[in-house]
């Protein structure tokens, strides 16, 4: 790229120090397709994990890692992360929801959702003061800012007054293991050794009252799927307490309980064994800013049935499957369909064709890129 200055971007990856969620693979995708079309940057990721990091971002080059002294949010914000801009002359560092207190660069901010402007009996007072207030200010100051669908686009335009020419939309990409195959032996072999699990209904998020984890739990129990010979198995961190599930869960037979799988702690291999192994992946979700593992579950050829709520609305592609998650009775419909009669290969090659065709890191990546070169020009 002849004739471009030399760029030092900064990327706060502190989420790295923490459990897997979608800002991770946000920020690992579109900077792993960045680093291939954008010679003249030089990249600066921090963490206080940087082994973690480097061991993340190993592909990319002309990288630098450097270590964060405190997991203390404030302190990051306040003082480290102006001190690191100011010690390696960064021209302009990017940030997820909430930017540094003080100024001393150009700034990028990705809102990934606003979901609590609109979902507020989801969330605390205190929450949705604060985040408000941050994010808003974050928006005004930032040269760049980004959004990871057209729901969220039109949301945060709604709510913070951000013109539509300055927000830019860049998608989540799929990860690249996770192309058109079919689920394998190797895969039910390794989740079946390593957790004792046979045939599983899938659903991977964070767990929060909008997650809907409890009208999924209630179907797979009116549904008596257990008997059917399918397990249960949520993985996901516990964000927000989600009192209704907890205590449908806990009011269930301990034979029908031991059959719901939960855990917070899959590494990014296992993850791609439980979704490949999976008989069916449900997505319940009541709010989203994007969506992703039901993306993740369909570029691996397995059948989903998907919430068509907020951003989940554009994932059209799912058709019958593609649903009011509140409404039970149609949830228990789609699944007892599906498990019943499972859908043809070919059914779930277009879809999978289709979802890595709409969701290419490489397109988010041009156009963080675009942004960032014009700024510089």
């Amino acid at each position: 790229m002849t004739g471009q200055r030399n760029i030092k971007l900064f990327i706060d990856a502190h989420c790295f120090d923490r459990e897997h969620q979608g800002t991770r693979a946000f920020i690992k995708r579109i900077y792993y397709e960045l680093h291939r079309i954008a010679p003249n940057i030089e990249f600066y990721f921090a963490a206080q994990d940087t082994d973690n990091i480097r061991k993340e971002f190993a592909g990319i080059k002309n990288c630098k890692f450097i270590r964060y002294r405190s997991g203390r949010s404030w302190f990051r914000l306040l003082v480290e992360v102006p001190w690191i801009i100011h010690r390696y002359k960064i021209d302009i560092a990017h940030f997820q929801y909430i930017v540094p207190f003080i100024k001393n660069c150009r700034f990028i901010v990705t809102t990934h959702d606003v979901i609590f402007k609109q979902y507020k009996n989801e969330f605390s007072f205190f929450y949705r003061l604060s985040r408000s207030s941050l994010f808003g200010v974050s928006l005004r100051r930032s040269e760049i800012i980004t959004t990871v669908s057209e729901y969220s686009k039109r949301t945060i335009q709604k709510h913070f007054n951000v013109s539509e020419d300055k927000l830019l939309v860049t998608s989540n990409g799929l990860n690249p293991d996770y192309s058109n195959h079919p689920g394998s032996p190797d895969s039910r072999s390794h989740v079946s050794k390593k957790y004792g699990l046979g045939n599983y209904i899938l659903y991977v998020s964070r767990f929060e009252p909008r997650k809907n984890h409890q009208i999924l739990l209630r179907a797979y129990h009116e549904l008596d799927l257990a008997a059917a010979g399918y397990d249960l198995v949520l993985l996901g961190h516990k964000s927000i307490r989600t009192p209704d599930f907890e205590k449908y869960l806990r009011n269930l037979p301990e034979k029908l309980r031991n059959r719901v799988f939960i855990s917070d702690a899959t590494n990014d291999e296992d993850l791609y064994h439980f979704y490949k192994a999976a008989s069916l992946f449900v997505y319940p979700s009541k709010a989203e800013g994007f969506g992703l593992p039901p993306i993740e579950a369909a570029a691996l050829q397995i059948p989903v049935v998907c919430s068509n709520l907020t951003a989940m609305s554009e994932y059209t592609f799912f058709g019958k499957n593609h649903i009011d998650p509140t409404q039970i009775n149609l949830l228990k419909e789609r699944i007892t369909d599906i498990l019943n009669s499972p859908p043809k290969r070919e059914e779930l090659e277009t879809i999978s064709a289709e979802v890595r065709k709409r969701y290419d890191a490489r397109m988010a990546a041009g156009v963080l890129n675009d942004a960032i070169q014009k700024l510089f020009r």
